[in-house]
């Protein structure tokens, strides 16, 4: 009866400890890994009101909306932090702006002026020896 005993304490431990690992975050199919550097332009659909740049200085690194031919702007909305592009699973309805600070490892939402969605993670970036950020590796998907 001891043994018996002591083999179920045993298991519950094991199941116990099964019970603790930690979710296994992937990218949706279709995704694309970047690594863009300062004042890279990246686009999310064809026609230019669909696309962004990179801004990086010393102290601050931003996703800016980029204005071509007076076309409505897309616009962009950081959803904190995520593990990776595929938990990246809301569409905001409010809180979208032109301007957002690059933070690593979060997620972010693009609202383009026809109603379609792109998403996208900051992976990780490089420092330059100066300290600044040199290129930032993100994820991205359109449509989202």
């Amino acid at each position: 009866m001891r043994y018996f005993i002591f083999l179920l304490v045993l298991m519950l431990i094991s199941c116990q400890e099964d019970s603790k690992l930690k979710n296994v975050c992937a990218d949706p199919i279709g995704s694309r890994d970047v690594f863009m550097k300062d004042n890279t332009l990246f686009c999310f659909k064809e026609s230019m009101n669909g696309c962004f740049i990179t801004e990086f200085t010393a102290t601050t690194q931003v996703f800016k909306a980029v204005n071509y031919s007076g076309k409505l702007l897309g616009m962009i909305i950081d959803v904190g932090p995520v593990s990776c592009l595929g938990a990246v699973k809301i569409k905001p309805a409010t809180g979208f702006v032109y301007t957002v600070n690059a933070v690593e490892k979060h997620g972010y939402v693009i609202k383009l002026p026809d109603n379609t969605y792109g998403r996208f993670f900051v992976d990780s970036w490089t420092k330059s020896s100066t300290g600044a950020i040199s290129q930032i590796r993100i994820t991205w998907q359109f449509s989202f």
